[in-house]
């Protein structure tokens, strides 16, 4: 569920970190058809997915043609991700939108 993806920014620049090292090797069209067949990434398969449309969402990552295009150099501020947002709250407790 939610409350069990971890949020936090180091935890999160790990999971990049892994998709960055795997992704010549990363095949889907969707984030949980990716994070399926990567195993995860090495992590739990709703943190991965979690992940990936948070990475998405930012422009970090770009899920084309079967695959995961890494943009190298972009930084982001996670709470401009919506998806990033609406979990933070839900797991404070309360939506703050």
């Amino acid at each position: 569920t939610f409350l069990s993806l971890n949020v936090g920014r180091e935890f999160l620049l790990e999971v990049y970190a892994s998709i960055k090292r795997q992704s010549i090797a990363l095949y889907g069209y969707t984030p949980v058809e990716i994070a399926r067949n990567a195993g995860g990434f090495g992590f739990s398969l709703p943190q991965a997915i979690f992940a990936l449309c948070v990475f998405e969402e930012l422009g970090l990552i770009a899920l084309e043609n079967g695959g995961v295009t890494v943009y190298r150099g972009v930084r982001a501020d996670l709470r401009a991700s919506t998806l990033y947002k609406k979990v933070c709250a839900l797991q404070e407790g309360s939506d703050h939108e």
